[in-house]
């Protein structure tokens, strides 16, 4: 057989709200049938029949700052093509915007699910899309002819950041904020689509590795009240190393609530590690893209 079109990753973007979210490190978009095969006079199955389908994006992005000025910590409602695109490899050449690979959800949910960072990498916010539909029917589109929005390429960059809880800064190996959220995805009369979406619960955590000695001294065997937080993704300048902590630049997170020591462990070959949880109560996270490192 001979050799047929290649694709590859290219990026995701929406015309309402517009937003283009490049700087992807993975995008993938799962149909999520859920295919019954059911049988009444044999072994064998006897029909196959789509009871529901759920249309999901995911996607991995280094633009976080980007990202968070449009989905926040809730999420961002699409109602107007959010559209995956997967540009064509060019034969005996590079990659083209014509003849890209699209996957166009009509009406769409984009949700926050994870910011990851830790030493010596660049930081990521993974994010998933859900797709809806207005009236029950399929609301995804798709071409293998769509041109690629010429943007996305990589433009801002962040690795992880200092932390300060109740005024003690810990030396940072790794940090992650689990945005929590959780979310019920409705379809109704038999249709097999989702047509509507609710946040049921959000359950924000953020959980830090550090070796700071007597970390747990700090907060308590049970842990304490959160009085003062702050957590930095620090910003890398281009062609250059990192942007002045003075320069407001940097992705700060505040928040009230809890913190504790989720464990204290070591071995005889490693330094010990310690995993600090702090949980924001009533869901309050503040998030400022243009801050000072203080």
């Amino acid at each position: 057989m001979a050799q047929t079109d290649r694709l590859y990753m290219g990026l995701v973007a929406s015309t309402t709200p517009a937003l283009v979210i490049g700087g992807l490190t993975n995008l993938s978009c799962p149909p999520g049938p859920q295919v019954i095969f059911p049988r009444s006079v044999g072994v064998d199955p006897e029909m196959a029949a789509v009871m529901a389908s759920r249309p999901r994006m995911l996607m991995s992005s280094r633009h976080i700052a980007t990202v968070l000025g449009s989905v926040g910590v809730s999420g961002l409602s699409i109602t107007s093509n959010l559209i995956a695109y997967f540009q064509k490899q060019v034969a005996f050449g590079t990659r083209t915007t014509a003849a890209a690979e699209s996957v166009q959800f009509a009406d769409a949910y984009l949700l926050p699910r994870r910011i990851s960072a830790s030493q010596d990498s660049l930081a990521t916010i993974d994010l998933e899309a859900l797709a809806l539909s207005a009236d029950g029917t399929d609301p995804v589109t798709l071409s293998d002819s769509a041109t690629m929005p010429g943007t996305g390429a990589v433009s801002e960059l962040y690795t992880i950041g200092p932390v300060s809880i109740n005024a003690t800064k810990y030396d940072l190996e790794t940090g992650e904020l689990d945005f929590g959220i959780g979310e019920e995805v409705d379809a109704s009369d038999g249709f097999a689509y989702p047509t509507q979406m609710w946040i049921g619960s959000r359950n924000a955590q953020f959980r830090f590795a550090s070796k700071t000695a007597y970390a747990l001294t700090n907060t308590g065997i049970s842990g304490e009240e959160l009085t003062a937080f702050s957590w930095y993704l620090r910003k890398l300048e281009a062609n250059k190393v990192r942007i002045a902590d003075a320069t407001a630049e940097h992705i700060k997170f505040t928040c009230t609530g809890y913190v504790h020591i989720d464990d204290l462990s070591g071995d005889p070959s490693t330094k010990a590690n310690t995993s600090v949880v702090v949980t924001p109560v009533a869901g309050v996270i503040t998030i400022s893209a243009a801050s000072a490192i203080t």
